[in-house]
């Protein structure tokens, strides 16, 4: 009997889903299945949905078992939302830019600890940032924290997850489940970006 991850799906930026086909499994709960659900819900997946589908030739029967995950609610929530200056700062890394919600108002970044302005433009760090009123009037965001290939793949090996992008498009999520290797094998998005994407992409890491 084997086992296929067929396919990963985000919904509305907050969950991953990955399908499990058991080809010839006629019982939903044999001692195979129940085993691979065990390991997956020691990783915060749960089952969402599990049925029996009949083969193309109606022989035999496969086992549809799909499985669902809470992705990066605090991360997303950082990284996409508008937040009050004093918050913002207290979330912000070293490198992290943070970008008002009124263009008229510098960026920040973070460097050694300390708060400058940020000219987008330029991409230069200007004068160290003085505290005073208008700051507390204005809500900021932090950009995204993009890693390169190497690290998204030694995340993916950790068991976390990833999500890929070509330019300001989400192409898909990778986890334990849909990972670099079954991406390959089964010629899915590299059919459509090409193999080079891969390097070129640029990748974010979703925390738990």
């Amino acid at each position: 009997m084997n086992t296929k991850a067929v396919s990963t799906i985000s919904t509305n930026g907050l969950y991953e889903e990955v399908v499990h086909v058991y080809y010839g499994a006629s019982d939903e709960n044999s001692l195979d299945i129940l085993k691979d659900q065990e390991a997956l819900v020691k990783e915060g997946w749960v089952v969402k949905d599990k049925k029996s589908v009949p083969d193309a030739f109606r022989i035999s029967s496969d086992c549809h078992v799909t499985y669902e995950r809470k992705i990066n609610q605090k991360g997303e929530d950082n990284m996409n939302a508008y937040k009050p200056f004093l918050e913002v700062v207290e979330l912000m890394q070293n490198g992290d830019i943070a970008d008002c919600e009124k263009s008229y108002v510098s960026s920040l970044i973070k460097d050694k600890n300390e708060i400058y302005k940020y000219d987008t433009k330029r991409n230069e760090i200007g004068d160290l940032m003085t505290i005073h009123d208008s700051w507390f009037k204005h809500n900021f965001k932090i950009r995204p924290r993009y890693v390169n290939f190497d690290e998204a793949k030694k995340a993916v090996d950790e068991g976390r997850t990833v999500e890929w992008f070509i330019g300001k498009e989400s192409v898909c999520f990778l986890n334990s489940q849909y990972n670099f290797k079954s991406m390959v094998n089964m010629n899915e998005t590299f059919g459509r970006n090409g193999f080079s994407s891969l390097f070129e992409g640029k990748f974010l890491i979703r925390e738990d």
